[in-house]
């Protein structure tokens, strides 16, 4: 390699310093969630346990399926797979 010239290899600019996003706004207190309209099939969570929903019962509760487990609970404690 005697003889040749390498071309010089400069750096890449300074990236400018990003700013962080504002944080979000609270929600207010009377904001009320609208009950989701669930079906059968629908991917569920409860308490960090994902399941599939299975019925709804009179009662206002839900039968669901977690795991090889059939389970009544509470349609207001249960979140769509989707949110956390």
């Amino acid at each position: 390699m005697a003889g040749r010239v390498l071309p010089i290899r400069r750096a890449a600019p300074p990236r400018p310093p990003q700013q962080p996003a504002p944080p979000a706004a609270p929600l207010p207190p009377w904001t009320t969630w609208p009950a989701l309209a669930w079906r059968t099939g629908d991917k569920m969570r409860w308490h960090g346990y994902t399941g599939t929903f299975l019925r709804e019962t009179v009662d206002d509760q839900a039968e669901v399926l977690i795991g090889t487990r059939t389970l009544r609970l509470p349609k207001a404690e249960l979140r769509s797979a989707g949110q956390r």
